[in-house]
């Protein structure tokens, strides 16, 4: 193919720490059984010579409404203003541009937004508030509140086109937008960490935990009128922070919250509906992402996919109903996955699971389309089982008729595709940290897979706006929304079982609770619903909701007006259990997420050259080649492992600690054997022996633990509390501070000098390449 000319792109010059003028992140929250007030505080200060121009790329939940935003410049406090985003942009960019204050907020998704900061003069500091409100989506019999921190890399299908903004990646045809949505990756990670406060008050008895921080955040029986507060310190930006609160007794089955704007009136219903599905012998497409993302090197994701995977395989079996199942793994149209047809749930099946590695970008559509295309006309009923991170834009799908079943597996999920692919099939979704509840999560998905307990949805409400209508599974409740023009009358919500029958619940409207944001809840939905740019635009500004085609700005006249300001990209975190080897790699590219491309993405400053290469093949600068597709290698029989004895290191410690280094070594070879001495080393390593270990392996034994717990294998909570005391000798503070970062933590690097495990430990510091030999070389 001729070469294509790239406009734009530019080479990502790593700036120094000191140098980023984003300097900490503040959340403060009020969580009230399912509804959620969020204040995220963003303080940026400029250390440079000139006056700069910050722009910080950042998540928000996808289920959010970003209510307001305010900037901070010493004393004074600029509320901003809602407008149309072309009329804010030029608000914002003429006050830069004269040499003024300024901050503007713009939607690029519903769960990712960009934060434009200028004219910070030189050592001048401006905070920026930004407030949300949310409904907390409700999993596993409890809600789960996710505060995200980090907009992860995501494939980006398409030619590319230009540059409009200062991501990694160029916009291409497909994704027009791709360079504001790309944030750069710092491969030593950044200097700026969060904190998060979070006062929480669950209206019902409830277990609380965080699969996430479970150091930070102790797990915890919180009682109904109970209410605790959550402080974190400072935690690295890495990862999402996710409270979930499993209820401990019997939640109301109707739940209804009323609130008023002006002269309107707005109702949200949650109503979670009895009963049980009986399962039917169904057509099943496990559609399973192996795409590089999903494995790097600690294969945390891509592990946790094939557990998941393989648990609901034998739990449709154990149905005995003549379930059928098909499995289609997918990563870029350029890699050649076998498939398995559809058909009987064999050993066979779980053995193809197995057998599955990451490797590619993660086109999603295609996928979901060639799964619809594996289905006949067998009259049994349909179902797409889909496992991803959800890190794309390749969302194609010309499937029909056929619900998708998501499970989406990360330490920063991309929420928004599982959740609209759920809604637009009429299917539902779960999200899973590593290591979370495997078995858990993967009964609930066989349950999902019957189908829902109550269908056909409607509501009976003279002169009521309803958005929310949708099936609703088992245990996961209906949420509607609406909007009276005057006083509500009678609502009546009705619905079919699974064998046909009508309910009805007919809600009271009186003795509803108050909701502050109820008019932000229910236009939020609306604006979902209805994708017309003007109904989008005028339900936005006139609830005071952001959306894609709304944006919030500030300005703030200086005495005297500076200069036009340098423009800053804020860097961000890869999200931890990613790997820069083998991933963004050693010169900080990326491979898979754009197909075959190579992107450079190490720093921060825009306006340079950028390169773009194929697969080390450099290019014109700006120029892009295309490769023949790369053939997959024929998957050959593994060697059984052996446990605990197939990697054995001299440690001069205790034989656990050996054999929790051994376990982490095999995890990917063996998942059944693995589990089994895990289990026994579970048995054997009580809090006792635990603290009666050297400091050194303690503290190795702790990182261990806790690189463990991202597979699902976890040690007694007690034990771990054991292993956890901070030492001083500078090896075993290595291991500790290594640990640290695992949690989530800011942690200094240590490199003990002389120690066989050195190499390894700047590696994971991220200072150093992984070992290429050795046992060592073993341990993802």
């Amino acid at each position: 193919m001729a070469e294509k000319k790239v406009q734009g792109g530019a080479e990502k010059e790593a700036k120094a720490p000191s140098t980023i003028p984003l300097k900490h992140i503040s959340y403060s929250a009020e969580v009230d059984g399912i509804f959620a007030g969020v204040k995220c505080s963003q303080q940026f200060k400029n250390e440079a010579q000139e006056s700069i121009e910050a722009v910080y790329v950042f998540p928000m939940p996808e289920e959010a409404s970003a209510t307001g935003c305010a900037m901070q410049i010493g004393e004074r406090r600029v509320e901003a203003e809602l407008k149309e985003r072309e009329k804010a942009r030029k608000k914002y960019e003429e006050a830069i541009e004269t040499g003024h204050h300024a901050s503007l907020l713009e939607q690029e998704r519903v769960n990712i937004f960009t934060m434009n900061v200028g004219g910070i003069e030189p050592g001048e500091e401006i905070n920026v508030e930004v407030k949300y409100v949310q409904r907390v989506p409700w999993q596993a019999g409890g809600g789960r509140f996710v505060i995200p921190l980090v907009v992860a890399p995501r494939f980006i299908p398409g030619e590319p086109t230009g540059q409009q903004a200062g991501g990694w990646s160029p916009d291409t045809d497909e994704v027009p937008d791709a360079s504001r949505i790309t944030p750069v990756v710092a491969k030593e990670g950044v200097p700026y960490n969060a904190d998060i406060t979070v006062r929480f008050s669950p209206g019902f008895r409830c277990q609380l935990s965080s699969p996430s921080h479970p150091a930070i955040v102790e797990e915890r029986e919180v009682g109904a009128d109970e209410t605790v507060e959550i402080q974190t310190g400072d935690i690295r930006t890495d990862r999402d922070v996710i409270l979930v609160y499993e209820s401990l007794s019997e939640v109301p089955e109707v739940a209804v919250h009323k609130g008023e704007f002006d002269s309107e009136s707005f109702v949200l219903a949650s109503i979670v509906p009895p009963g049980e599905v009986t399962p039917v012998g169904s057509d099943i497409v496990a559609v399973l992402d192996c795409s590089g993302s999903m494995g790097f090197m600690s294969g945390a994701k891509i592990e946790g996919l094939k557990v998941i995977a393989k648990k609901i395989a034998g739990n449709l079996r154990a149905q005995n109903v003549d379930h059928r199942l098909g499995i289609l793994p997918f990563s870029n149209k350029e890699m050649v996955w076998p498939s398995h047809p559809i058909g009987e749930i064999t050993e066979a099946t779980e053995k193809f699971i197995d057998r599955l590695k990451a490797s590619g970008g993660t086109d999603l559509g295609p996928a979901l389309t060639q799964a619809h295309q594996m289905f006949t006309d067998s009259g049994r009923p349909g179902v797409i089982l889909l496992v991803t991170d959800g890190q794309t834009e390749s969302l194609r799908y010309t499937g029909k008729g056929v619900r998708i079943i998501s499970v989406g597996i990360d330490t920063a999920v991309n929420d928004e595709v599982i959740k609209m692919l759920a809604k637009e099939t009429g299917g539902t979704w779960e999200c899973v940290y590593p290591g979370e509840g495997y078995d858990a999560v993967a009964g609930r998905m066989t349950g999902y897979i019957s189908g829902p307990v109550l269908e056909g949805v409607s509501v009976e409400a003279k002169g009521a706006d309803v958005v929310g209508l949708s099936d609703v599974f088992k245990a996961r409740p209906a949420t509607i929304s609406l909007r009276f023009k005057a006083e509500p009358g009678q609502i009546i919500i009705k619905g079919k079982n699974p064998v046909g029958e009508v309910l009805s619940w007919d809600l009271h409207i009186a003795t509803a609770d108050e909701c502050n944001f109820a008019t932000h809840v229910w236009a939020r939905d609306y604006i979902r619903e209805n994708p017309d740019k003007d109904t989008q635009t005028e339900t936005s500004l006139k609830y005071g909701v952001i959306c894609r085609y709304t944006s919030f700005v500030a300005v703030s006249l200086k005495e005297i007006p500076g200069k036009k300001p340098e423009r800053i990209e804020i860097p961000v975190n890869l999200p931890t259990v990613w790997e820069w080897e083998e991933g963004w790699g050693t010169t900080g590219v990326y491979l898979g997420l754009m197909g075959a491309r190579r992107i450079q993405a190490g720093g921060v400053k825009r306006g340079t050259a950028k390169e773009l290469t194929y697969l080390g093949f450099p290019t014109g600068r700006g120029v892009i080649r295309r490769i023949p597709p790369i053939p997959r290698p024929p998957v050959l029989p593994r060697p059984q492992p052996v446990i605990p004895t197939a990697v054995r290191f001299t440690l001069d410690a205790k034989d656990v600690v050996d054999r929790l280094v051994a376990i982490l070594s095999n995890i990917k070879e063996d998942r059944e054997a693995t589990e089994k001495a895990f289990a026994g080393v579970g048995q054997e390593f009580i809090p006792e022996e635990a603290g009666k270990l050297p400091e050194d392996k303690k503290a190795m034994a702790y990182y261990f633990a806790v690189r463990l717990a991202s597979y699902g294998l976890k040690l007694d909570r007690h034990v771990v509390a054991e292993l956890r005391a901070k030492p001083k000798s500078e090896l075993a503070l290595a291991w500790y501070n290594l640990a640290l970062r695992e949690e989530g933590r800011p942690s200094p690097a240590i490199l003990p000098a002389g120690d066989e495990a050195s190499e390894y430990i700047a590696w994971k510091f991220g200072t150093g390449k992984r070992p290429e030999d050795g046992e060592w070389s073993l341990i993802p």
